[in-house]
């Protein structure tokens, strides 16, 4: 069961780079290249990877060992190797000091992780001073990043051009592109540095966090979610559909009695995984990624369930591709129920692939 789950994660992560029909021959050629990748990548099962992160066109897995190994795509140093080139085996990641990676977070052109001593180290594109070194400047291998003194991180996340961290106090430090609010600190300017958000509210803590491309959510210790950046399409599910908000800001209810267990975020959308099992989603659903039908295409504001799982399952799992428009969750019968689209129908793609894995991982 454990391998099985782990080639699910595998196919999960690696699903939105999958072949895509009537793309020109260059695309193409680029996506067969990603699909040998992930043949490749079946290997990593037998070393017991514990995380897997795929950016946009790349990913990334540490293993029970605390290394890490990235493949696919390695414009602007995304990969970590030291180079730009493009890796279509696993290949390892060194850090200073051999320190053991506990949690890896991509983006669409640059990654981050904790390390086990609590510190960050960041690298891949830097324009807006998302990798947190105090630069602008393109990183090709990983650089230690100041969250303050003493401080140190629990969970990480990875958005387009900016990076948020909870620290060891359970505040939330963001930096990178500050433009639509989604760094939370009240401004919009570029940090190139950790830079505390506004109050998640009085005695509140953050415990998980999830970025999307231009937007920030974070459960709260209390069960609750906060959302921050562009408020398009009602992704920051406070009610409004218009209006970006600077500031952490409450999302509308969840439900009569529920909290949020998990959060995951995509470039327009947001889903929770609730404490009894289901899913609530709110964004834009132009293609289905909301997981139930009768949605407008304006978006929706409020969380909303997701259409039932069918014969009493719930979810246990749930994760949203960075870039694309598509969420996944495991259920509680080891099954993979999966919503939205990427450019062709997502679940023949994950049926697909996972078949083709399951032949090299045995």
């Amino acid at each position: 069961m454990k391998r099985y789950t782990l080639l699910i994660l595998t196919v999960l992560m690696l699903a939105p780079l999958l072949p895509l029909t009537n793309q020109t021959s260059n695309l193409e050629q680029a996506q067969n290249q990603a699909f040998s990748a992930s043949q490749y990548s079946a290997t990593l099962v037998d070393d017991n990877p514990m995380n897997l992160s795929s950016g946009q066109y790349h990913t990334c897995a540490n293993s029970l060992d605390g290394s890490l190994m990235c493949w696919g795509y390695g414009g602007n140093g995304r990969l970590g190797t030291g180079t730009g080139a493009d890796q279509l085996r696993p290949v390892l990641v060194n850090f200073p000091g051999s320190k053991d990676v506990v949690q890896i977070a991509t983006g669409n052109s640059h990654s981050c992780v904790i390390l086990n001593d609590g510190s960050v180290n960041c690298w891949g594109k830097n324009s807006k001073g998302e990798v947190g070194d105090g630069t602008l400047i393109e990183k090709t291998s990983p650089v230690s990043v100041n969250l303050g003194s003493g401080r140190t991180a629990i969970k990480i996340a990875v958005g387009d051009e900016h990076t948020c961290a909870i620290l060891d106090t359970g505040d939330v430090s963001c930096w990178g592109a500050g433009h639509t609010g989604r760094l939370g600190n009240g401004g919009v300017a570029i940090k190139k540095t950790p830079t505390l958000t506004s109050s998640l509210g009085t005695g509140r803590t953050a415990v998980d966090i999830a970025t999307g491309d231009i937007h920030t959510c974070a459960i709260l210790d209390n069960g609750r979610v906060s959302c921050w950046g562009y408020g398009g399409e009602g992704r920051l599910g406070n009610g409004q559909s218009s209006i970006n908000s600077e500031s952490p800001s409450l999302v509308n209810s969840l439900g009569t009695g529920r909290t949020a267990v998990a959060i995951s975020a995509g470039y327009s959308h947001t889903c929770a995984l609730l404490d009894n099992g289901s899913v609530s989603c709110w964004g834009y659903g132009y293609a289905g990624q909301l997981g139930r039908s009768g949605v407008s295409t304006n978006g929706q504001s409020t969380p909303m369930l997701t259409s039932d799982f069918g014969n009493n399952r719930t979810a246990t799992t749930i994760s949203i591709h960075a870039t694309g428009g598509n969420a996944c969750v495991i259920l509680n019968d080891g099954n993979l129920s999966c919503w939205g689209s990427s450019g062709l129908d997502l679940t023949g793609r994950i049926h697909s692939t996972f078949r083709k894995l399951s032949k090299l991982g045995h």
